[in-house]
């Protein structure tokens, strides 16, 4: 299975769309796309963009820029946790065909995308610790994680058994991600990194005809073949599939524009590089496009220590 990049450009997008069907591999490539300062006729308003910045730019000390965004939260609520008194005080899920029952430990709010509120439960024995996390509005499962301790370490690195290659331990991941998910053969890889306890992590993504999903698949693995943690949270996103490549290229439009509508006035110009472009889900459990951008300006005046500042930025288009 082909690594492919999470970051994903609409250029990319194009690729993909021909050659990636559900369960494809897509080539590599690694062309991104640019919008400019090139002017345009306002659009039709067929789309609304949301706007949600984590490190606005008038924190550099831009005088002309607004400090809130009213399209979506600031980042000064992207992470709380809270107690919701609603939330069931248990759940039971099943661990390698054995129940478990995981006791409520609190709620986080996530006020960007993803979700509205995940209530969360945990549980934790000798050998191993589990985590899920529960939509506030669906009562559904988005994420299940599992993690093993150190009894469990010490008693593999006592054995005799032999260490493995990078490639069976890679097939081992993907056996392990086909035994928890009904669609695996959609989950592309997308990374694999050594951990600092010596472990290969394997990431993997869900795609959609070609479209990059929220959805993925963690998988650790020791140097003998054990699985020693994972996180799931597929399923999140449902049956819904991404908008069509006519429709993500329109989408594209109304992100030049907003993009020119958020630096206009106080920059001398700008680029603006998309990052990548994905299926996700917003706080309030709308299904959305996400655009990330990254925004290289010359801003006008001293505000800035440097002539060049630098700008991520999340728009998001909502597709129901």
């Amino acid at each position: 299975m082909k690594k492919i990049s999470l970051v994903l450009a609409l250029l990319l997008i194009f690729s993909l769309l021909a050659s990636c069907n559900e369960g494809d591999t897509p080539p590599e490539v690694t062309t991104t796309a640019e919008t400019t300062t090139t002017a345009t006729e306002p659009l039709e308003p067929k789309y609304t963009v949301l706007e949600y910045r984590p490190y606005l730019i008038s924190t550099y000390g831009n005088p002309n820029r607004p400090d809130d965004v009213p399209n979506l939260p600031d980042s000064d609520t992207y992470y709380e946790s809270f107690t919701n008194e609603n939330a069931a005080p248990t759940l039971s899920i099943k661990i390698n065909g054995i129940k478990k029952t995981l006791s409520y430990s609190g709620s986080v709010r996530n006020t960007v995308s993803l979700y509205t509120n995940i209530d969360e439960y945990d549980y934790t024995d000798n050998d191993f610790s589990l985590s899920a996390g529960v939509n506030t509005i669906t009562n559904q499962v988005a994420y299940v994680g599992c993690y093993y301790g150190d009894s469990y370490y010490a008693k593999k690195e006592s054995s005799n058994a032999q260490e493995l290659d990078h490639l069976s331990k890679s097939e081992i991941a993907e056996e392990f991600l086909a035994s928890k998910v009904k669609n695996s053969k959609a989950f592309l890889e997308a990374d694999d990194s050594t951990t600092e306890k010596g472990t290969t992590l394997f990431k993997y993504v869900r795609c959609i005809n070609g479209v990059e999903t929220f959805e993925t698949f963690d998988v650790e693995v020791n140097k003998y073949g054990d699985i020693v943690s994972y996180k799931n949270n597929s399923g999140y996103l449902g049956d819904k599939e991404p908008p069509s490549l006519d429709e993500i290229l329109e989408m594209k439009k109304y992100v030049d524009e907003k993009i020119a509508e958020i630096f206009e006035g106080y920059v001398i110009d700008y680029t603006a590089t998309i990052e990548y472009v994905r299926l996700t889900r917003l706080y309030d459990g709308r299904h959305a496009m996400e655009f990330c951008l990254w925004v290289d300006s010359t801003p006008y005046g001293t505000y800035f220590s440097s002539e060049k500042a630098s700008e991520m930025i999340f728009l998001f288009i909502p597709i129901e």
